[in-house]
Parts: structure tokens; sequence; C-alpha cells
């Protein structure tokens, strides 16, 4: 008797073979011709509630991992601006953070008007065929047909992954087919419907929502007892001193067992959404489509299997905002590629418009994953959630400060510091110990986060000069108590003061200069001037040839 190869895995030997190498973001700058035969196809496929670490496996995902990993590029360091389903969405399609979209919860979708803003809206207007197939919107009513779709196959998410209602091109009814295989069929039954003569020079927008692996956790029946990586947790999950957490955090108690009674279904689930990966790229391929198709591939939040005693999305710790993240379009971006700028959902409506040569009309806060443009911090933000306050965060490659508010999401409640080279699991909160005297410089964390929460709005700068502005702590010196001094992007003369300060310069060519305090003074990546003052002071070169006068050097 012979043992019969699950489908999911039929492709695992050519996705482990793949070698993934290191390099920068590559793609053909000049813009396609809108609604021609050269204008880009677009696929997104968003998955619902999957967490960017344990999940994206060969054995899980081979197909995706091939048509995605090996075959584009894999940004690891990728947010969810708000890591909660609708927000989540609604920032995908406009390209904005909450903030300014006005979607921050679950029942605020609303809030986005007309749609006008939308990622759809703007490929109708230039000749595209649409489609949408899945999830779309929390709490969108299944009767009411979604805008700016020219066909969708809308599903209304309920607590069975079967016999669930769905908005078929207009017409209520119920589907009693496995709800990700029938958004695969969905999805490829609309492919071929882009592809007939009198189609087939028309290009196309086709997003696909599987309500997978959000709960309720059913796999497949195929998948039900599907075997799956063996899984020990993480230190996250056994951290036995969360003195240093908000309240909330602190009475949380959630453990192993619940993480994989979880984690084990939500694996399985994924595995019937790399066969849907599979059955669409076929497609691709069958219809001659795949070489001018721009594709992502990303999850609308991330989620947490007990860490830090915690269960499902909505906190700013790393595996509730972080997505797996992935983008690919032959002969622009560059294949088996890793990515390691910091970069969010809201950066895929940003890459379509260059792709397509969209100028859009309403403000956007994202930024073209095709631009060489670096972020040097992320925002993820969220608000209040029933009994327990909002949060904001900023994120950078060091660090991530996380302001947890009041009932008003103004009054702090909770300050959390984590170095996340030394603590990637967040265990240990530098600010957590109730002894201000020895906290970094607070001011400029709260001041960094304050600025990053308004950016857009009517009077401050835009998210995206403000995300590439310094970042509010010196490098390598994070947890020093002083106020942190750091320069910008430009030539720029720091000043210290009569109190312990910590100059440090960020990227341009910068002059330090101490006050009369103790100070250290620490160069950046330009060639920095350091001159001591009339205190003990410090001073450190950075990466280039740096001046160091009246100071102790290190």
């Amino acid at each position: 008797m012979s043992l019969s190869v699950p489908r999911h895995l039929t492709s695992l030997v050519a996705a482990m073979a793949v070698t993934i190498g290191l390099g920068g973001f590559q793609a053909v700058r000049e813009p396609a011709s809108a609604a021609g035969p050269s204008a880009p196809n677009v696929l997104i496929i968003l998955t619902d509630d999957q967490r960017p670490f344990d999940t994206m496996l060969p054995e899980i995902m081979p197909e995706t991992l091939q048509r995605f990993g090996a075959e584009g590029t894999t940004f690891p360091n990728a947010f969810a601006t708000t890591p909660l389903c609708c927000p989540g969405r609604a920032g995908l399609l406009t390209g904005q953070f909450a903030h300014n979209n006005g979607v921050r919860t679950n029942g605020s979708v609303e809030n986005l008007g007309n749609h006008s803003t939308t990622l759809e809206k703007y490929l109708e207007d230039e000749g595209y065929q649409t489609a949408l197939t899945g999830k779309f919107l929390n709490q969108w009513p299944v009767d009411d047909n979604p805008p700016h779709w020219d066909r969708w196959s809308m599903m209304d998410p309920g607590p069975d992954q079967f016999n669930t209602q769905w908005n078929i091109d207009g017409v209520v009814q119920t589907v009693t087919e496995y709800s990700t295989d029938f958004t695969a069929q969905r999805s490829v039954d609309y492919l071929a419907e882009f592809n007939t003569p009198a189609t087939d020079d028309q290009p196309w927008f086709l997003y696909v929502n599987p309500y997978s692996p959000h709960a309720p956790y059913q796999p497949a029946p195929e998948y039900a007892n599907a075997p799956v990586p063996a899984w020990a947790g993480n230190p996250a999950i056994f951290e036995a001193n969360k003195s240093d957490k908000p309240p909330y955090v602190r009475k949380a108690k959630r453990d192993l067992a619940d993480a994989v009674a979880i984690r084990d279904p939500q694996l399985r689930m994924l595995m019937s959404v790399d066969d849907m990966v599979e059955d669409i790229f076929d497609t691709l391929v069958a219809e001659d489509e795949l070489e001018n198709t721009i594709a992502f591939f990303l999850s609308d939040n991330g989620f947490l299997w007990s860490d830090h005693g915690l269960g499902g999305k909505n906190e700013p710790y790393l595996p509730s905002a972080q997505i797996p993240f992935y983008a690919r379009w032959p002969g622009r971006i560059s294949p088996g590629v890793v990515d390691t700028r910091l970069v969010a959902n809201i950066d895929v409506a940003p890459t379509v418009f260059e792709a397509v040569g969209i100028d859009p009309t309403h403000q956007v806060d994202g930024v073209s994953l095709m631009k060489a443009e670096t972020r040097s911090k992320m925002l993820v933000e969220a608000w209040n959630r029933g009994a327990i306050g909002g949060w904001a965060s900023i994120v950078t490659p060091r660090y991530q400060y996380i302001e947890t508010y009041e009932d008003d999401s103004v009054t702090i409640a909770h300050r959390q510091l984590y170095l996340l080279a030394t603590d990637p699991w967040q265990l240990q909160n530098l600010l957590g110990d109730n002894r201000a005297k020895n906290d970094s410089d607070v001011k400029g964390l709260s001041t960094e986060v304050r600025a990053a929460r308004n950016c857009g709005v009517t009077g401050m700068p835009t998210c995206r000069e403000l995300l590439t502005e310094q970042v509010a702590l010196c490098s390598g010196t994070e947890e020093i108590r002083a106020n942190h001094v750091v320069g910008g992007l430009k030539r720029d003369l720091l000043r210290g003061s009569r109190r312990a300060d910590l100059l440090c310069g960020f990227a341009g060519r910068d002059s330090l200069r101490a006050g009369r305090g103790n100070d250290v003074l620490l160069g950046g990546a330009g060639r920095d001037t350091m001159l001591g003052g009339k205190g003990k002071d410090r001073c450190k070169g950075g990466p280039r040839p740096d001046v160091a006068r009246g100071c102790e050097r290190k």
C-alpha cells in the first residue's frame, strides 16, 4: 500500500531548496500606462489573524513560500499599523493610518464614507476590472453591495467555516462549502472571466480574503488531523515576572496549552490557504497572466499565542503588531530577496499607485516599496478596547516604546521600553521598575509618540516625513538616563544644556557641543565634530572619521 502525499506538500521539496538571499528592493521605476495592455494586473491575498512568527513554515505553506518568498521579496519587519481586522483592512485599501482614515475599531467602517479614497476606486477609475472574494470589512452588511467592485463574492463571517452567508454579485445565499475553498473557487472563476476575448486586454484587480486562520478554528476535513510541526512555545509564554507590564497584562493567564489549542488548527487552516494560492497561480500561468501581475501576500494583523499570557490581537507586542508580508512582480521586484526595511500594510496602496501610474488625490501615509525611501521608525496604534484603554507605540530597529492610555486616549497610564536586539520577546521593560531616576529619556520618547499620533493631521508634518526623521534615543545607549539630543537627516548643530546630556549624530554631518553638565557625545553615520564643554565629557566616534576636542575620547 502506498501513502498519498497531502496536496499542500507537493511543492515542499522545491520550496525548501530555495535559498533566500539578502539585498535591496529592486524594481523598474517607470509606471505602466493605466488600462492599456501593458498595465499590470493587481493581486492581493490577505489572510485573517495570521501571526508572522511560526506560521510561514515549509511544512504548512510551501506553495506560498515558493511563489512569494522564492519568486518575490520577503519583508520580515512588516507591521499592521492598527493590528485589528477592520482597521488593518481599511489601512491597506487607503494607504492611511487609522487616525487619518477614521477606521479605528471593528465598528467604525462607516468612516470610510463613499470609499473614494480606496484602492478599488482608483483602479476602477483607471479602467480596471475589479473583483473581491471572501471577507471584506467588519460589520459590512451582507446584503449591501460593496462599492467600486465589478464582481464580488463577499462572505458574512459567522460562527462556522461552513454554511456561511455570501453576497455573490448581488444575490445573498448560503454556501455549504468550506469558506477558504469557496474563496479559492470564486477567485479562479473571476480570473477566467477577466481573460475572455472581450476582456483580455483590460487589466484587473483581484482582492482575495480567506477567512483563515481566524476563529472558528475549523480546518478543512482533509486537514483535520494533518500533522503539524512540534512546538515548545517561546520565552514570552513562560514569562515568570510580569510586574513591569500594565495591570491587564499582569492578570492574563493563558498558557502553552491554550496556545497549542489555537496554534495547531490555525496551521491546518493555513494548509487550505496554501492550496488556494496554488489554484490562483496555476490559473495565472494557464491564462498567461503571471508575468504582468504585481502580487502581495500579507495578513490584516498578527496574533498572540499566549505571549505574555495574552491571546488574540490589537496588542502592541510584536507577535500581534507584526504581519507576514511578501511582494512579487516578475522583472520588477527582485526574487529571493529579504528586504529588512520597516514596512506596513499601508504601503500596499502606494506601491500599486506607482506601479500603475496613479497620482492619488487624497493624502497617502504609506510609502511605495519601489522607492528607496527608508523609515527610521514605525507608528502602531490602537484605541479603547472596552474596559482597557488604547495604546500607541514607536518601533525602531533598536527599540520599542509603548504608551497605554486611560479612557480619554490621552492620559498615560503605563509606559514600556524594550531593547529588541537583546530582548526580542519583550520580557524586560526598562521603565518598569518604578524608579524614575534610572529611566531613559521618557520626555523625548513621549514627544516622539505624540508627534507620530498626529502625523498627517492638518498643520502637522506628513507621516512620510515624520517617520524618516531621527529617533528619540541615541543608538547603543537607549537605557541611559539623560536628555537625549539626536541629530537629524541633514547637517545639525547639537548643543548641550546645564544638565547631563547625551548628544548623538544621526545621518548628517553634525557638530556636537557639550554644555555645562557631564555629557556624552556620540558620532552618527556622518563625519561629525564633537566638542567638549565645561563638564566632564566623553566622546565616542561613529563609523566615519570624526573629530573630538576637549573631551575624553572613548
